[in-house]
C-alpha cells in the first residue's frame, strides 16, 4: 500500500470519528467513553497531520503563497486563516453570533440535566457541626459506579489556598483507627495510611510524633466533624465555625484502595516503602474543588465541584499533580459532588 493512500484513507477516517464523537460531545451529557476516543484518534490524527504537511509541503506552500501578486500570501490562505481567527476570538470574547452553536449544545445538555436531577436516588444523611452558628452549607455526593468503602475528607481553604477548617472526615482516617482481620477475625487497629488522604493531611499542616501528617488515635479529630464511611450516595449538612468567612473555596478529597490501573499497578514503585510495602495502595487519591464561594454574592447558590489534580501515590508530600493522564477508574468513585450553600 502507498504511503500517501494510507495517510489519505486515515484522514478520512479519522475526521468522520472526530466529527461522531464532537457531536455525541455538543448533544450528549460527558461520557469517559466518548471523550477517550476523541482525545485517542485527535492525538493521532494531528502525527498524521504533521506527516501530510511534510510529503505535501510544496504544494501546500504554492496554495499559501501567490508569487504573481504583491501580496505574497494567497487569497485563500488569508481568508481560511481570517475564518479560523475570528471563530476562535469570537467564541473567547464571547461575542453573540459565536457563542450560539456552544449555547445550543448547552441548552440540549442542560435537558438531560434536569433528567438526571429528577431521577429516584436515595441519599444519606450527614450533620455535622451541628452546634455551630456559622454559615450553613450542604454536599450532594452522587457516588459512582468504581466506589467501594472509599475514604475521603472535605474542608475549606482561603481564596490564596491555605486551609480553614474541616467539614467532615471519614472515622478511619480520623482516628487513625481501621477494621482489620486479626487470627481470622475483624479487629479495630491502629495503622498509619499516609498515602490515604495526603493533600488534605499535609494541607492541615498537624506533624504527629512519627513524622505522618494524619492522625493518631492519641490526637484523633473531635466527633463534630466525623462520620462512617458512606455506604452509597450521601448528602452532608454542615455549618462554618468562623462566621467572618466571606469567600472560600470547598474541597473534597477521595481514595479507594487497590484499584489498580497499567500504571498505578503493584510493582510500579518496587522503592518505595509505602507503596510496594505497608501501604493500602492503588491510584492515588483525587481532589475535587469548587471555583471561589462568595457569601456575599446572593445570586449564587450552588457550585459543581472538578477534579483539579491528584496526591501523591504514597504520601510522601502534599503536592497537588494536574496531570491526570494515568488515572482511569478512580474518576468514577464519584459521579458529581454539587455544593450548596445556605
Amino acid at each position: 500500500m502507498k504511503k500517501r493512500k494510507f495517510i489519505s484513507l486515515f484522514l478520512v477516517g479519522a475526521i468522520t470519528v472526530l466529527t461522531i464523537t464532537s457531536l455525541l460531545m455538543f448533544l450528549y451529557r460527558h461520557s469517559d467513553t466518548t471523550a477517550a476516543i476523541h482525545t485517542t484518534i485527535g492525538f493521532v490524527f494531528l502525527i498524521f497531520i504533521i506527516i501530510h504537511i511534510l510529503n505535501n509541503f510544496s504544494s501546500l506552500k504554492n496554495y499559501s503563497i501567490n508569487n504573481k501578486s504583491l501580496i505574497r500570501l494567497s487569497a485563500t490562505f488569508l481568508i481560511t486563516t481570517a475564518i479560523i481567527l475570528l471563530s476562535v476570538l469570537g467564541i473567547f470574547y464571547e461575542i453573540p453570533p459565536f457563542t450560539k452553536v456552544y449555547e445550543l449544545g448547552q441548552y440540549y445538555r442542560s435537558q438531560q440535566d434536569i433528567e438526571y436531577e429528577t431521577r429516584e436516588i436515595n441519599y444519606e444523611i450527614f450533620n455535622t457541626n451541628e452546634k455551630l452558628n456559622g454559615r450553613k452549607i450542604s454536599l450532594e455526593v452522587t457516588k459512582g459506579k468504581k466506589d467501594y468503602y472509599s475514604v475521603m475528607e472535605i474542608w475549606i481553604e482561603d481564596t490564596s489556598g491555605n486551609y480553614i477548617e474541616t467539614l467532615y472526615a471519614t472515622k478511619n482516617i480520623a482516628s487513625g483507627i481501621f477494621w482489620q482481620e486479626i487470627n481470622g477475625k475483624p479487629a479495630r487497629v491502629s495503622v498509619r495510611r499516609p498515602e490515604a488522604i495526603p493533600y488534605w493531611s499535609h494541607k492541615r499542616n498537624v506533624i504527629e510524633t512519627d513524622g505522618e501528617y494524619i492522625p493518631t488515635p492519641e490526637t484523633a479529630l473531635i466527633d463534630a466533624i466525623t462520620g462512617a464511611t458512606p455506604k452509597s450516595h450521601f448528602i452532608l449538612e454542615s455549618k462554618l465555625s468562623d462566621s467572618k468567612v466571606d469567600k472560600f473555596k470547598v474541597l473534597f478529597e477521595v481514595n479507594r484502595s487497590y484499584d489498580w490501573n497499567e500504571f498505578y499497578n503493584e510493582n510500579a514503585f518496587p522503592d518505595d516503602e509505602i507503596y510496594s510495602g505497608s501501604g493500602s495502595v492503588g491510584q492515588p487519591s483525587l481532589i475535587y474543588s469548587t471555583p471561589i464561594i462568595s457569601l456575599i454574592d446572593t445570586t449564587r447558590k450552588s457550585y459543581l465541584m472538578e477534579v483539579i489534580g491528584h496526591g501523591h501515590h504514597s504520601g510522601a508530600n502534599g503536592e497537588l499533580y494536574t496531570n491526570l493522564s494515568n488515572i482511569t477508574s478512580a474518576l468514577s468513585i464519584t459521579e458529581r459532588v454539587i455544593v450548596i450553600v445556605d
